[in-house]
């Protein structure tokens, strides 16, 4: 298949953002751009509500609460009244 080229706008920090990681994985800015579009359009067509929690990087956000909080059922006391 032969490759269509396009053309977009990006702000400076996004740009400085693909030439660093450009840079640090030794690979062309356009590697790069070619594999986030692909790996956000595949992350859309069938990530589950975990998928996207997690990309988010919502998991384990909660600091200073007990390690246990969702498995001992001590912390549950009073829940939902």
């Amino acid at each position: 298949m032969a490759d269509t080229r396009i053309i977009l706008r990006i702000d400076q920090k996004t740009r400085n953002r693909v030439k660093r990681a450009a840079r640090l994985r030794g690979v062309s800015e356009s590697q790069v751009v070619r594999e986030a579009i692909e790996n956000q359009l595949a992350a859309g067509s069938h990530a589950t509500a975990y998928d996207r929690v997690k990309q988010a990087r919502a998991i384990g956000v909660a600091r200073g609460l007990p390690a246990d909080l969702s498995a001992d059922s001590r912390h549950f006391e009073g829940f939902g009244r």
